[in-house]
């Protein structure tokens, strides 16, 4: 299994939950070719699983016609679809109870390092196998009221879940108490609503953009007019920017299926889902593994040696075993919704983190990494949205962001240090000077010279 990723977008977090034996790491096998361990039966998953996916997004070198010399540092890149890798985290199956410390999670039961992070819920539900056994007529729109309950309860209690009882307010509670001495201490210092409220919260790992994005939703700044229910509404929202969910219908493919789905879709129409069948995704991955189909995760068809008749990608022929699955996939899957979901699910998640790629060079003409190597756009990484060229920096090395003078596009015009990063300026090279530090006593150069340099290490870990 392999570890958290700490490269392009290692600040990004997806968790994978649900009750037992939903498909939980069903889906993390066939989203990340891990091999977590799979069974019919409860607590299958004790230890959570980590595994790194791939966010895909188009590449730069498709617009510049470099594609057929893009070689990624991290990741990959096919047909100017780029590969970014993300964290995924598989949680041990979820349990009515467990917000009160009944069982123990790693993703939001504590760590602070878990807090520091973006953090994206893939919330999966199945409709017929709860529990391990097949049952007839299972309603999983009852799921997702639980889960939503449960989450609220989860991550109201600040404490760690051996010490959670009622002495310890909810975030709403605690909020409350405080609210008429926070609302003066805002009104007679003048400080922003974002700074009076994060003041609050920050214990929750909210940052500035959670704190703004929850009142822009709102539509409502003066905290002087609200009232118990605005407290309310803005808790509730809080929770919905901080820790976003987008609900994964796995086993979309067997009977009863869409009646289920109608369901939810009428019981929750403000929430985010995607159909899934994980066991499809994964059987396409295995016969592209094979060299039987070429397939691109996320992809709404595949290519067998039959449809290759240039001999463009070597492939194994077909038994009629085979092709049946194939065409039953493609029936109820790809033609259906587009997809196996698998990636879909994915890339909802990372999106919902609100994040605009930023590519890095060191030669704005020929957009290379300044090694020698001709491919261009090597380095990626992605960034919250809001992001300035100087917190692009920091985001890279601490010493760069300390050091950095200012940043160079590809039409040759200087960007400022504190200049926003959008979708159309998102290709530039750093000018900086690595920051000067006092050199320990009996050190140093013979005559007092503090090298320094214009020329930026390429992104790293």
């Amino acid at each position: 299994m392999e570890m958290f990723h700490h490269g392009p977008a290692g600040n990004i977090l997806i968790g994978v939950v649900g009750k037992p034996s939903v498909g939980k790491s069903s889906f993390l096998n066939a989203a990340t070719e891990a091999q977590a361990k799979v069974g019919s039966y409860p607590f299958t998953t004790i230890t959570p699983n980590r595994a790194v996916g791939y966010y895909q997004l188009p590449c730069q070198c498709a617009r510049f016609g470099l594609s057929h010399l893009c070689s990624p540092r991290y990741g990959s890149c096919e047909n100017g679809i780029r590969r970014i890798p993300i964290n995924l985290l598989d949680i041990a199956g979820l349990v009515p109870g467990a917000s009160e410390g009944k069982v123990t999670y790693a993703l939001i039961s504590r760590p602070q390092s878990n807090f520091d992070r973006d953090v994206g819920m893939l919330f999966l539900m199945t409709c017929d196998m709860p529990k391990g056994d097949s049952t007839e007529g299972y309603d999983p729109s009852v799921d997702v009221a639980w889960f939503f309950d449960e989450l609220h309860s989860w991550v109201c209690f600040f404490p760690p879940p051996s010490t959670r009882n009622l002495s310890f307010p909810q975030i709403f509670n605690n909020l409350w108490k405080k609210w008429p001495a926070l609302v003066r201490k805002h009104l007679h210092a003048k400080t922003s609503p974002v700074q009076a409220l994060l003041s609050q919260l920050s214990g929750y790992g909210a940052r500035p953009v959670h704190i703004q994005r929850t009142l822009d939703a709102l539509g409502s700044f003066e905290l002087g007019t609200w009232d118990e229910g605005g407290v309310r509404r803005f808790v509730t929202t809080f929770l919905k920017t901080r820790f976003p969910i987008i609900l994964v219908l796995n086993k979309i493919d067997t009977p009863r299926a869409d009646q289920n789905m109608a369901k939810i879709c009428a019981m929750y129409p403000d929430a985010q889902y995607v159909p899934v069948s994980a066991a499809a995704e994964r059987f396409l991955r295995n016969l592209h593994k094979a060299g039987v189909i070429h397939y691109l995760e996320g992809s709404d068809h595949y290519v067998t040696a039959e449809d290759d008749r240039e001999g463009r990608y070597s492939l194994k022929p077909l038994d009629e075993r085979t092709r049946r699955r194939l065409l039953n996939i493609q029936d109820l899957m790809l033609f259906r919704y587009g997809s196996t979901g698998v990636q879909a699910a994915i890339q909802r998640a990372v999106e919902t983190q609100r994040v605009l790629p930023v590519w890095l060079v060191k030669n704005v003409h020929n957009f290379t990494d300044g090694s020698g190597s001709p491919n261009p756009f090597r380095d990626v990484i992605l960034v919250p949205e809001g992001s300035t060229v100087r917190d692009v920096a920091y985001s890279v090395s601490h010493d760069m962001g300390e050091g950095l003078q200012y940043a160079e596009g590809p039409d040759g015009r200087r960007m400022a240090e504190d200049e926003v990063i959008t979708l159309q300026n998102n290709i530039f090279k750093f000018i900086w000077v690595p920051p000067v530090r006092a050199a320990p006593t009996g050190t140093g150069s013979p005559d007092g010279a503090t090298a320094t340099s214009t020329t930026p290490d390429a992104p790293h870990d």
